[in-house]
């Protein structure tokens, strides 16, 4: 039985505290714009990720100071709370100049949308993460021990999970790795241009640090024998004199990083060396990983291909493409009659695609993850809404359709319609409740 979540209570967008209760699998969110349509999927987001995109207009948010502009003047904190069918449940609580507290479901938790659309409108490399991830479990993967067992991951962290999230998690690995050698070279490099080694003005530095360090020398010399006359023209100087002038050599030394040291600028070459044949070794297995994932792609893209197109309405009149090239990796749809891909897809199309890959990966999932499948923020008419409500209800997953637009007389069986207007007004009908719900909304 597919696990859904039974109860949403936040006061994101809604002062005070907005509390659903008695919800279906299928959730239907409909409002003007402003309404709170977007708010209630972020306290699902922040609630079970931690995370939620497309607050204050960026992509994605952790931070405590983009999150606390949703804070109402008069709160002293905000939160989300939702239960699940099973008796779980899991909490975002972000109290007035704090870090936000997140207490996770116990259990794997899969809020699709943002991948999904990172999918179709990511790089490359997104893409093909993505596709491995969630159809790779099957696979043939042949010889991959080479990319398993290079290092980078302790034999341990490997050997426990399917050769598709250990093919992503050496990729993973290999490329934190690459990025932080690569940042302790440029680091050594610095170093090393100021001591002189790696540039022109470096040298530059390092040739006045050995000027002084010279005229150092002379004074010293001069001090400790009471030699009274200029190391240059021989004329007599007080020794208090040539004391103050060693002063400020010294100092002036000091300013420059002090003597020159060859020990010290070969143990640094040596250390900028290693970094960057590290940081090199490893950029190399994250490209061979990924290498092999862009031919395990497509070599198995007609069976990706079909995966999806099961999940697309049985009139629907095109097929489900997938084409790897030399710079992406192309999901899109497939008419046959001019066998040409369109993957640049958008308004309807876009959350056709979309439920469709959602509704494909929900199939290779286990029951007992928790899987929330909402669309896209795109206004579709009525008739293709009612005929969305009917293809999503049949996904094995917690579904969530927002819209500006409601479909016309009683909810369609198993699923909960959550009215939202302009005045702050919330009315819920179907699911386990028939009652209406009114919560107050900062103006």
């Amino acid at each position: 039985m597919t696990t859904y979540i039974t109860d949403i209570q936040t006061n994101i967008k809604f002062p005070g505290s907005l509390c659903l209760s008695g919800l279906s699998k299928n959730l239907f969110i409909s409002g003007p714009n402003g309404s709170g349509k977007t708010a209630l999927i972020n306290a699902l987001e922040l609630a079970l990720t931690g995370e939620a995109r497309d607050l204050g207009g960026r992509d994605k948010a952790k931070s405590s100071k983009i999150l606390e502009g949703l804070l109402h003047p008069h709160e002293d904190s905000l939160f989300a709370v939702v239960k699940l069918s099973d008796g779980r449940s899991a909490s975002w609580v972000m109290e007035r100049g704090k870090r936000p507290k997140h207490q996770p479901v116990d259990g794997d938790v899969h809020f699709l949308l943002p991948e999904l659309l990172g999918a179709l409108k990511g790089s490359k490399a997104v893409t093909a993460r993505f596709l491995v991830k969630y159809f790779g479990r099957d696979w043939d993967y042949g010889s991959v021990d080479s990319l398993l067992e290079n290092g980078v991951l302790a034999p341990s962290e490997a050997s426990n999970l399917p050769p598709n999230l250990a093919l992503l998690k050496v990729e993973e690995s290999a490329r934190k790795a690459q990025l932080a050698h690569a940042a302790e070279a440029r680091s050594l490099k610095v170093a090393l241009e100021r001591l002189g080694v790696m540039s022109e003005k470096g040298a530059e530095h390092a040739d006045k640090a050995m000027v002084v360090q010279s005229i150092i020398t002379l004074l010293d010399f001069q001090v400790k024998n009471n030699l009274g006359k200029c190391g240059v023209c021989a004329s007599e100087v007080d020794l208090k004199a040539l004391g103050g002038r060693l002063a400020q050599a010294q100092a002036q030394l000091d300013r420059l990083g002090g003597p020159p040291s060859s020990d010290r600028i070969a143990a640094l070459q040596n250390a900028y060396n290693d970094a960057t044949q590290q940081s090199n070794d490893c950029k190399e297995i994250a490209k061979a990983c990924m290498d092999k994932m862009y031919e395990l792609i497509e070599k198995n893209s007609r069976r990706i291909s079909s995966q999806i197109t099961e999940s697309l309405p049985l009139d629907f009149p095109y097929y489900v493409g997938l084409e790897v090239t030399g710079a992406s990796v192309l999901i899109g749809f497939y008419d046959p009659e001019d066998e040409f891909l369109r993957s640049h897809v958008s308004g309807a199309e876009l959350v056709t695609l979309c439920t469709a890959l959602g509704g494909a990966i929900a199939q290779t999932l286990p029951p007992q993850d928790l899987i929330v499948l909402t669309t896209p923020d795109r206004g579709v008419d009525l008739n293709y809404l009612r005929r969305l409500l009917n293809i999503m209800k049949g996904i094995p997953a917690v579904t969530v359709i927002q819209n500006p637009f409601q479909p016309r007389g009683r909810p369609p069986a198993d699923w909960t319609r959550i009215v939202l207007d302009e005045e702050g007004t919330v009315v819920v009908h179907g699911g386990d409740t028939t009652e209406g719900i009114s919560a107050s909304k900062a103006s």
